[in-house]
């Protein structure tokens, strides 16, 4: 694990899967942590891997990119992972028919270039507060509110210590049977 500017990243939880595809097509997965020099191995995986780090909220540090590599039996295949600092941001969710502030909606703003999650709840102003990595961004929500896709299409966060103000981000409320109204 690489941080920037070339500072190694020690103690950070790497995660590993690969599918078997003989039989019954079970995931193998595989756990580590990287040791004082930012280094980490698995034994015994082949075939598509992915990789990635298992960021805790109060981490540090965000991945850019997920990896994935192809690993052939018996082959050692060295994958560096970039690691940068989060950009904070902020904003508000309005419902869409009337514009009110929605308390409770669990909202996740990712750089289109990160690995992770960062899920945070809006308070009884509809206003959240939460970490990603600079550059294009995108907003999902999970339970009973629909966060409308590509209200953020065309905003880029900076590389600043700053709070970054994201434009207020319209929901509808998600039914049981799927609709959004």
């Amino acid at each position: 694990i690489i941080g920037l500017p070339g500072e190694q990243v020690d103690g950070i939880t790497i995660q590993a899967s690969t599918q078997n595809f003989q039989g019954d097509r079970s995931y193998r997965n595989a756990s580590t942590i990287t040791d004082k020099d930012g280094k980490y191995s698995f034994a015994f995986m082949e075939g598509n891997v992915s990789v990635w780090a298992e960021l805790d909220k109060n981490s540090a540090w965000f991945l850019r990119h997920e990896n994935s590599v192809y690993v052939r039996q018996n082959e050692t295949v060295t994958l560096d992972m970039r690691m940068e600092k989060p950009v904070r941001v902020s904003g508000q969710v309005v419902a869409k028919v009337d514009r009110k502030p929605v308390a409770g909606v669990q909202v996740f703003v990712r750089s289109k270039v990160q690995s992770g999650l960062d899920w945070v709840t809006t308070d009884e102003n509809g206003r959240f507060e939460s970490r990603t990595l600079s550059g294009p961004i995108d907003a999902y929500s999970r339970g009973p509110w629909h966060i409308f896709p590509d209200q953020l299409k065309d905003v880029i966060v900076p590389d600043s210590n700053e709070v970054f103000q994201l434009p207020v981000l319209e929901a509808a409320e998600r039914f049981a049977d799927g609709a959004i109204h």
